[in-house]
């Protein structure tokens, strides 16, 4: 009975929350809005938990307020359409491939996941499904299982698990599954062309090393997820000509919600701030509904960092030995052999998109400025790492160009789209001469803030 309500309070949620969310491809438009109603159901779990109050007995109040609203919506005829009026020939073929993702993705699932998965997130879930005691997580006895980590993977399993009255494993598969879900149906959306799309979302469908590392249970294509959805909303408002104003709310929300799936995430949301505070900040209200929007995770964020989680193993690991490891070269090129060895041999495809970006198209759109700063921060930790650094590159290093990949792929798939539109002569005749002045006329013509292109 209480999951059958929380299944209701998640769906009129999002169903009330959809017509709120700006004019974006539809398929995109509802990942906004499912993304959205979990992560606030997720919220909402970790705060009833500081205040001792049952969940089961909110999710009563929240189902009840949902289906009066939608109630309110429909006899006012503001309902939309769950599913349109009709399917494209695409849209059907992109539901096959969304099915044939799935059943790789089951391909490669076990119960309770990879190691991080049994060791980490999963038993982080079960100490918060125990509301009495799930403070005991914090406490010196569990340092090996990084106590330091956000909740939100954790959190979005403990709320299934508690209403259902059972820790049942099909619950971490299942949310395992969402965000793969979540960035095919971005890639495939929100490109300009169905074409397009499908090709990007063929390529995740058909990577078993991103499908098999989705299955693992881990936070780190949840953590894509949320980054490439950033990356997605910062470009529809660089294109925008009006009504950017109404996407500033979920571009801080979104962003935000790094913070509270990983670590690392701060790096992202802290860079995309900053960049997103230079290219918009003469839009009205920027600084209010920015804020308003992230302003309920930061403040989840801190009072988690603040009152209960550990200090981070890195940053307690910071001594003056630092300023050594910084000084000494080996270091780098240690970096810089395993960056090289771990693309070429479990992302062939970046080099590749990369080389089209700069050297065959030279463009970059603005918002590749926050996925390379993000990329360089994340490789500057490797370098003082109090950890031994082979190890932590073995360990780790993969999983964090994941974080960035489905991005990169996006921004080639939008450049693609562009192209295979409106062919840019310069790619057809390569030996064409490249005068200064055409340079600056192609500057003009694009007329996008941040865009850099690469001119020789």
């Amino acid at each position: 009975m209480n999951l059958a309500l929380l299944l209701f309070s998640i769906f009129f949620s999002v169903v009330i929350i959809y017509p709120l969310t700006p004019a974006v491809p539809c398929g995109a438009r509802w990942t906004l809005a499912v993304t959205l109603t979990l992560v606030l159901h997720a919220l909402l779990y970790f705060w009833l938990l500081l205040l001792h109050m049952d969940f089961n007995n909110a999710i009563i109040a929240t189902a009840a307020s949902g289906f009066i609203v939608f109630s309110a919506m429909v006899l006012r005829g503001k309902i939309i359409p769950l599913f349109g009026s009709a399917w494209s020939h695409s849209g059907l073929f992109f539901i096959l491939l969304l099915l044939f993702a799935f059943l790789n993705y089951l391909r490669y699932s076990i119960p309770w996941g990879e190691w991080d998965g049994w060791a980490i997130w999963n038993p982080h879930a079960k100490f918060l499904y125990y509301s009495d005691n799930w403070t005991r997580l914090f406490s010196g006895k569990y340092g090996w299982s990084h106590p330091d980590y956000p909740l939100m993977l954790p959190s979005l399993i403990a709320m299934v698990w508690k209403p259902a009255g059972n820790m049942h494993y099909i619950v971490p598969v299942m949310v395992g599954a969402l965000p793969l879900a979540g960035i095919m149906v971005l890639l495939f959306s929100a490109c300009k062309d169905p074409y397009t799309g499908i090709f990007s979302a063929l390529l995740i469908a058909l990577d078993n090393h991103f499908i098999a590392l989705a299955a693992s249970q881990y936070a780190d294509v949840l953590l894509a997820f949320f980054y490439l959805l950033t990356v997605v909303i910062i470009k529809r408002m660089e294109d925008a000509l009006t009504g950017k104003a109404n996407l500033l709310f979920f571009l801080g929300f979104v962003a935000a919600s790094c913070l509270w799936v990983k670590n690392e995430g701060m790096v992202f949301f802290i860079i995309s701030s900053v960049y997103s505070f230079a290219l918009f900040r003469k839009e009205p209200g920027f600084l209010w509904k920015y804020t308003s929007g992230f302003i309920i995770v930061i403040l989840t964020w801190g009072v988690f960092k603040l009152f209960l989680a550990p200090a981070n193993d890195m940053v307690a690991g910071l001594t003056f030995n630092t300023i050594h490891k910084i000084s000494d070269p080996g270091r780098y090129l240690i970096l810089a052999g395993k960056v090289v060895r771990v693309v070429l041999t479990e992302y062939p495809l970046l080099p590749v998109m990369l080389f089209f970006l700069l050297v065959r198209w030279r463009w970059l759109p603005g918002s590749f400025i926050i996925i390379g700063t993000t990329f360089m921060i994340y490789l500057s930790a490797y370098i003082v790492t109090p950890h031994d650094l082979k190890w932590h590159l073995e360990t780790s290093l993969n999983r964090l160009i994941v974080h960035l990949y489905p991005a990169v792929l996006f921004i080639f798939a939008v450049k693609l789209s562009d192209f295979s539109n409106n062919p840019d002569p310069l790619l057809l005749n390569p030996n064409l001469d490249k005068p200064e002045s055409k340079c600056k006329m192609q500057n003009a013509k694009r007329q996008k803030p941040f865009s850099i292109i690469l001119c020789q």
